[in-house]
């Protein structure tokens, strides 16, 4: 099979959960800011008071031997306060900060995949390579059998090559199955 690396990441960021999310979450807050500039008075009330965020828990993050970052929950308070461009520019202080998850979450996806396209990339490779040694590995007991014929010499050479090809035959089946 052969992968093209770009294709998967657009891929992934184009379908990835965490992304959803994320472009979701960044949609709803600039709509906040042109909710802000509609509402009359001191005080606004945003989606936040409509919609409890914390309803689905945020994944932890975790450095045990495997780095996973851990994610951030979308910022909003239920109400802002002030004149109408101070409550547009606080949830547009906030639009930014969920374009940033965004970009950070695009980075994340685009990272992870490469990660693993290189992974697949060394097995192939590894698998290549055995698959030559394959080759070789089995012929190795019959000319091992034609060398030891005629001469003294005991069955341990041939044992000797034929568990060498046995090996090798089970590192290419590891291999192709992980």
């Amino acid at each position: 099979y052969q992968f093209n690396k770009d294709e998967l990441i657009a891929s992934a960021i184009a379908n990835r959960g965490e992304m959803t999310q994320a472009s979701a979450a960044s949609i709803v807050v600039d709509l906040e800011i042109e909710a802000q500039g509609k509402i009359r008075g001191w005080q606004g009330r945003t989606f936040a008071q409509g919609a409890d965020l914390h309803v689905q828990p945020v994944p932890l993050g975790r450095s045990n031997g495997e780095y996973v970052p851990g994610a951030f929950a979308p910022e909003m308070p239920v109400m802002l306060a002030g004149r109408k461009k101070d409550r547009q520019q606080r949830a547009s202080d906030l639009a930014v900060r969920a374009k940033a998850v965004v970009d950070k979450a695009q980075n994340l996806v685009a990272l992870d995949v490469e990660v693993q396209y290189l992974k697949w990339q060394e097995a192939v490779e590894d698998i290549q390579g055995l698959r030559e040694i394959y080759e070789t590995a089995q012929k190795l007991p019959g000319q091992v059998e034609k060398l030891v014929q005629g001469k003294d010499l005991t069955s341990a050479a041939i044992i000797q090559a034929s568990t060498t090809a046995i090996s090798v035959r089970a590192q290419l089946n590891d291999e192709m199955h992980i």
